[in-house]
């Protein structure tokens, strides 16, 4: 994983905000359903791309059933992060909020 200095704590766009020093606003939806952690942004050295590093959580379920499942409107329990990994900035879908649940949390996705 190469990244090009200098690396970033806040990224602002047209589609959405990320800003990895606050503990709720650093959680997005990939567009392949994945949720990450944001941990770090910076430019990826081969494309000079923007990338976001961070964990992706390995375990997603409903955070209600009733009276329907909280993953039809995107709101899910999340849990069990896997190492760091990188992926392009245009591959998130959806900024979500963050919140503690003991050790899981739960993410809840906003509009910008």
């Amino acid at each position: 994983m190469e990244v090009l200095p200098p690396q970033y704590k806040v990224l602002k766009d047209d589609r959405v905000e990320i800003n990895v020093q606050r503990a709720g606003d650093c959680c997005v939806r990939l567009k392949d359903g994945n949720i990450v952690m944001v941990k770090n942004l910076a430019r990826h050295v081969a494309s000079g791309k923007m990338v976001l590093i961070g964990c992706k959580f390995k375990f997603k379920d409903d955070l209600y059933t009733s009276p329907l499942t909280s993953s039809s409107i995107g709101v899910n329990k999340v849990y069990g992060q896997c190492s760091l990994q990188m992926w392009p900035v245009d591959k998130i879908s959806h900024k979500y909020f963050r919140i503690p649940l003991k050790e899981k949390f739960a993410v809840l996705p906003l509009l910008h």
